[in-house]
């Protein structure tokens, strides 16, 4: 059925112990706390590595377009101007995801007044 059960069983486990440490809360709102806090760290994560992985689509692209240069038969221009989309895409995606947030889960207050 899996193909990788030493894996498999690997995320079982993880999930098992995400579950006792919910179970262990005392009420709801512990929970709710909880899994807010482990989505702000996967939302970290998430913005850390887009940067990383968005610096190297960068510099993929700049080879590609030099690439395009030396033989522009061989390597069609839209390559690297893809590579540049992709780039900026996941450079911009860290600030999209804190502008949506902000704008998602401000409370009406915030939101009349302005917080700048």
């Amino acid at each position: 059925m899996f193909k990788n059960k030493k894996l498999f069983a690997k995320f079982v486990g993880l999930a098992m112990m995400m579950v006792a440490g919910f179970a262990l809360a005392e009420n709801i709102g512990t929970v709710a706390t909880k899994v807010q806090t482990s989505l702000d760290s996967v939302a970290q994560m998430l913005g850390a590595a887009s940067y990383v992985i968005g610096t190297g689509m960068f510099m993929v692209a700049i080879f590609q377009l030099k690439q395009h240069k030396e033989n522009p038969t061989q390597t069609p221009l839209s390559k690297p101007m893809l590579f540049f989309v992709v780039a900026a895409s996941l450079l911009y995606l860290p600030t999209l995801m804190g502008v949506t947030s902000g704008t998602l889960f401000t409370n009406a207050q915030t939101a009349k007044t302005g917080s700048w």
